[in-house]
């Protein structure tokens, strides 16, 4: 049997489940790390939902010309009546082709569904620590069961005795940005790409563009000039150079 078919089916199967609904809460999350971590599979689920909403609108359009049909008649004189019915399927179609195209992604969102990573947090020793690692590494463990909100809570209270802590301002900010909180995880990214002696600079400047596509934020991610030696240097000069006037 050919192994390629069979993963373009499964595939196609499990776009149509998640597009539609049909996936249970942890094969949509697992769906959802994958559309992030794979811009080839993100290309396939934005054709396929493309082609889906296609589909829809010409199933509506052929409805609405059926009720039409009907209620016009063979006659060729329609009655008052017949012209309203006609004229809110008009109407109709207009508001389902107003949606479809208003939900098309822009070139901001287009740019960071392409672009979208999540940090996984760092590994969790296994070994005893100070009552304070240890808090930290309890939160940790629950960043990576993406219980974000519980693993803030418990960073905020160790931020409140070491405010200048880049560790936990990026790792704050991280838990923000994957909570969709975008506006919300700046502040600690640009704390934390303040401090030159910061092992995170490199990636609180990544995420700054990132957060900053999700804000449509132009001239921001235009201001922005990358860390020598950066690693994302690339990235983000590519999503300057791509975003248009």
């Amino acid at each position: 049997m050919n192994s390629e078919r069979d993963t373009s089916i499964n595939d196609f199967e499990r776009i149509e489940a998640f597009l539609t609904g049909h996936m249970n809460e942890a094969d949509r999350v697992q769906f959802e790390l994958e559309i992030r971590n794979d811009p080839a599979f993100a290309e396939k689920v934005t054709m396929q939902q493309e082609m889906l909403r296609t589909v829809e609108l010409g199933a509506m359009r052929e409805k609405f010309e059926k009720i039409h049909q009907v209620q016009i008649g063979k006659s060729g004189k329609p009655s008052q009546s017949k012209i309203w019915y006609a004229i809110a399927a008009g109407f109709a179609l207009l508001i389902v082709s107003g949606i479809w195209w208003q939900s098309q992604p822009n070139e901001f969102q287009a740019l960071l569904a392409n672009h979208l990573t999540t940090d996984p947090g760092l590994p969790v020793p296994m070994s005893a620590q100070a009552e304070g690692e240890y808090v930290f590494f309890d939160a940790m463990v629950d960043y990576k069961m993406e219980d974000y909100e519980l693993a803030i809570e418990k960073w905020n209270k160790l931020l409140s005795s070491s405010p200048k802590n880049d560790t936990l301002q990026y790792y704050i900010g991280a838990a923000l940005f994957n909570q969709g909180k975008y506006a919300g995880s700046l502040s600690y990214f640009e704390e934390v790409l303040e401090n030159e002696r910061s092992t995170f600079r490199y990636k609180s400047q990544w995420y700054i563009v990132l957060a900053s596509l999700a804000g449509e934020n132009k001239a921001k991610i235009d201001a922005v000039k990358p860390l020598p030696g950066s690693p994302f240097t690339g990235q983000i000069n590519t999503i300057q150079s791509q975003i248009q006037d």
